[in-house]
């Protein structure tokens, strides 16, 4: 099985950031070699795929 999350956000006035995904794996076989930072989502990683408090805080904070 596959878990993927994906988090998206924008406010009233249509400004929107960077849409996050959360991934089971850190690293993935097809990105490999590959720059995360060079994606169009902001990479996240949690074992069960889940969105707790700590990826959030890093996704909303980094990515204003």
């Amino acid at each position: 099985r596959d878990r993927l999350t994906l988090l998206f956000c924008a406010n009233a006035v249509r400004f929107m950031i960077n849409t996050a995904l959360i991934y089971k794996a850190a690293n993935l076989r097809a990105l490999k070699g590959k720059d995360k930072h060079q994606l169009l989502v902001f990479w996240l990683y949690n074992k069960k795929a889940w969105t707790t408090r700590t990826p959030f805080l890093d996704w909303f904070t980094l990515t204003l």
